[in-house]
């Protein structure tokens, strides 16, 4: 997989998320649940769906540990935050410079 650095306008998005470590990788959970409800999102901004994992301050890249948590997220853009479904939150991805990773194909 191929990593482009790209400078990003701020986005709203809508979606679901839970803290998670890559030892304990609840990623289908999350996925799973939010495919479920994504129907129920308006105001979509495009096609795309956003994964995106979220560290905290002390997260040392540097060093590959397993067991420390994170938050990730399976979100899509919308124009506002207007209706946000139930059992969802919005987020505001700040704009800037981020690294993407872009996946088309199944998860495995």
């Amino acid at each position: 997989m191929e990593v482009e650095f790209k400078i990003l306008k701020e986005k709203k998005l809508v979606g679901m998320h839970l803290t998670m470590t890559h030892a304990g990788n609840r990623t289908y959970e999350l996925w799973n649940s939010f495919m479920s409800a994504k129907k129920e999102v308006s105001n979509l901004v495009g096609t795309d769906l956003i994964s995106l994992q979220v560290y905290d301050d002390r997260y040392d890249f540097s060093i590959l540990d397993m067991n420390t948590p994170f938050e990730k997220w399976a979100a899509v853009e919308v124009e506002n935050f207007d209706f946000i479904p139930e059992g969802m939150e919005g987020m505001i991805l700040q704009g800037g410079l981020y690294a993407v990773f872009v996946h088309k194909g199944s998860a495995q």
